[in-house]
């Protein structure tokens, strides 16, 4: 199934990450983005040239400042860019909207100075599948009300 869909949608093994601490996407969700930093703006110069103008948001677990080095989750979330737009100061305006999620299995700094990642997406068929019913909103907000109160929030 997941192969299938796969090929039909042209899923790549390798795409741009944008490790963005505190921001989480998921499937079949929105999120806008403003990009102003040379290297994200390479990286979505490039996204936009591909066919499937995908680019990976995933959790940095930390990160040496000095040196710029990250260690991440293992799991991300792929999104397509359906909303581009550039302001008059060279920044863009980008909108996401989460495809699926995905495994990390190895990432690099490539040449252009971004994050590539090797991703596998079968742990996640379910999220490309568009007939799989998600969960109701009840059972979202009763786990959210659960995770708030252990963090005191």
């Amino acid at each position: 199934m997941v192969d299938n869909f796969k090929q039909e949608m042209k899923l790549p093994d390798i795409i741009p990450i944008f490790p963005l601490t505190g921001v989480v996407m998921f499937p079949d969700t929105y999120l806008p983005l403003n990009i102003f930093e040379p290297r994200y703006l390479k990286m979505i110069d490039e996204a936009i040239s591909n066919e499937n103008r995908l680019i990976g948001m995933i959790q940095p677990k930390s990160s040496n400042v000095s040196d710029n080095k990250f260690t991440f989750y293992r799991v991300g979330c792929a999104g397509k860019i359906i909303k581009f737009e550039e302001t008059d100061d060279k920044r863009y305006l980008i909108t996401l909207k989460g495809l699926s999620r995905f495994n990390l299995i190895s990432e690099k700094t490539n040449v252009k100075n971004f994050r590539e990642a090797n991703i596998d997406w079968e742990n996640f068929s379910q999220d490309l599948n568009k007939n799989v019913k998600s969960l109701d909103f009840s059972t979202l907000k009763t786990t959210l009300k659960k995770y708030f109160r252990s963090k005191n929030i």
